[in-house]
């Protein structure tokens, strides 16, 4: 009972924050497009497709709900909520209490301009948290180590798809992730994961279409030219002074909360004392 008074004073806390911020920015141009219809919706992220950016999915999604904002009010509440609830499934912890409102956290303590892009603003929200959600739904799939009827496994192959086409770094994020989980499961169960092949596939196809999208391409050759035109190692030692900002300096939250972890795991797993201070 405590569970779902919990979650659902977190649906209730988001809606409401969510009825009370009008929409912004692109958000009117976005709107315009939105108040044509389903068919425009489409084709305006077909030719965006091919025009400005492979993001397809997140696009489409955007023209669909940007005039309907009750119906985005909601929609993203539950997919905020979506992120503690996978938290929680994902982590199973023995100390419940302190696991809820730590990962509640995440979401409440967030810088205060990363809050403002991810959470009211509708664009910056479907294109960057949505994906999120689906993600840590996925991962707990797998991380419980079920195997999936043939319907489940053939709606996992087109989610690996779909979840590719909302942002760049997350469609790369998806496809290492995948890596990763066949590597494991290779290496704990010394067989080779089928299911996990064709996901892996999935991701690739949808993250090669995004990348390699004409609109990606003409976005490139358009936006922040000079940036395009360094070298690798130029571009890293460029966002390096980003990199410092965004993982440790507005990132408290995290930051705090990844030291106390770290200590305790350190405590609990590192028997070698010159290996303790060092870590």
């Amino acid at each position: 009972m405590k569970k779902k008074v919990f979650f659902v004073s977190i649906f209730i806390f988001f809606f409401v924050i969510l009825c009370l911020s009008p929409i912004c920015g692109d958000d009117w141009g976005n709107y315009i497009i939105s108040r044509r219809g389903i068919y425009h919706a489409f084709g305006e992220a077909v030719g965006m497709y091919f025009a400005w950016e492979g993001r397809f999915v997140s696009r489409v999604i955007i023209n669909l709900l940007t005039s309907h904002k009750i119906l985005w009010n909601i929609v993203n509440s539950i997919f905020i909520l979506g992120i503690v609830y996978y938290f929680i499934k994902i982590i199973n912890p023995k100390h419940k209490k302190i696991i809820y409102l730590l990962s509640l956290g995440t979401i409440l303590f967030m810088n205060i301009f990363t809050f403002s892009q991810v959470v009211p603003w509708i664009a910056g929200n479907i294109t960057y948290l949505f994906i999120v959600t689906l993600l840590l739904l996925y991962y707990y799939y797998i991380f419980s180590n079920k195997k999936n009827n043939k319907y489940i496994f053939y709606i996992f192959i087109l989610l690996n798809f779909i979840m590719t086409m909302f942002v760049e770094h997350m469609a790369i994020i998806l496809v290492f992730s995948n890596i990763v989980f066949l590597i494991y499961k290779y290496k704990k169960e010394k067989v080779v994961d089928k299911e996990l092949i064709f996901y892996l596939i999935s991701s690739v196809i949808g993250t090669l279409l995004m990348l390699f999208s004409p609109g990606s391409m003409k976005r490139t050759g358009i936006d922040n030219v000079s940036f395009s035109k360094l070298s690798l190692l130029s571009k890293v030692k460029t966002n390096i002074p980003n990199f410092i900002f965004y993982t440790f300096i507005c990132n408290y939250y995290l930051l705090i909360i990844s030291i106390i972890s770290n200590y305790y795991l350190i405590k609990k797993y590192i028997k070698t004392n010159i290996l303790k201070v060092l870590l």
